[in-house]
C-alpha cells in the first residue's frame, strides 16, 4: 500500500514539475537564435523547419502563424529603448527609420496575444503612415488620441509592440539589424 501511495505522489510531482517547466518555457522562452536591436528582438528562424522547440511552443501557445524568412520577419518589443517594461498606462513615441521592407505593419498586443485595444486603432501600416523628409516615422502610442500617426493603448499593465516586415532583405540576414536601422521607443509620460 505504501509503495502505491509513493508511486502516485511521485507521478503527481513529476506531472506538476513537467507542466510548470512547460509553462515557464512558453512564458519566457530561452533566447536561442534571438537577434537583439534594442529595444527590438527577432527570432529569424521561427518560421523555418529547424526552428527551436521553444519558439515553436511559443507560437502554438499564442495561436500565431509565424512569418517565414521568405515572406519577411517579425520584430517584437516588450521594453522601451531605456530598458523599462512597456506599460499601457504610459505614453510612448516610436520614432526613427524603419528597416528596409516593401511593406510593414506595427501592432500593439496584450501579453496573451490579443489586440490591446479593440475599440480604437491598434495598428498602423506603411501604406497609411506619415513619413518625414528622410523617410523616418513618428508614431504616438498612448491612451489619448494624438495628432499624426497614433496607436491606441488601453488599460494598464504590460503590452508588446510587433513590427512585421514583409519582403525584406533583413530576413535573410537578421544579424544586420541594429539600433540605427530600427525605430526607438521613448517613454513620453507615465502617471
Amino acid at each position: 500500500m505504501k509503495s502505491i501511495v509513493w508511486t502516485v505522489l511521485a507521478a503527481s510531482a513529476g506531472v506538476a514539475l513537467g507542466l510548470g517547466a512547460t509553462w515557464a518555457s512558453i512564458e519566457t522562452p530561452p533566447n536561442f537564435g534571438v537577434v537583439h536591436a534594442s529595444p527590438w528582438m527577432a527570432r529569424p528562424k521561427i518560421g523555418a523547419l529547424d526552428a527551436d522547440p521553444y519558439s515553436k511552443a511559443l507560437m502554438a501557445a499564442r495561436g500565431e502563424i509565424p512569418t517565414s524568412a521568405a515572406e519577411g520577419m517579425t520584430l517584437t518589443a516588450t521594453h522601451d529603448s531605456d530598458g523599462r517594461r512597456l506599460n499601457a498606462a504610459c505614453a510612448y513615441r516610436l520614432s526613427g527609420a524603419m528597416p528596409a521592407a516593401n511593406y510593414w505593419t506595427l501592432t500593439v498586443y496584450a501579453p496573451d496575444g490579443a489586440l490591446l485595444s479593440r475599440a480604437a486603432r491598434a495598428s498602423l501600416s506603411s501604406a497609411e503612415a506619415l513619413f518625414g523628409e528622410r523617410g523616418e516615422v513618428s508614431v504616438a502610442l498612448s491612451a489619448e488620441a494624438q495628432a499624426g500617426d497614433w496607436i491606441a493603448l488601453a488599460g494598464k499593465g504590460r503590452f508588446e509592440v510587433y513590427l512585421r516586415l514583409y519582403e525584406t532583405q533583413i530576413s535573410t540576414n537578421a544579424y544586420a539589424l541594429d539600433k540605427a536601422t530600427t525605430p526607438a521607443i521613448t517613454r513620453v509620460a507615465c502617471p
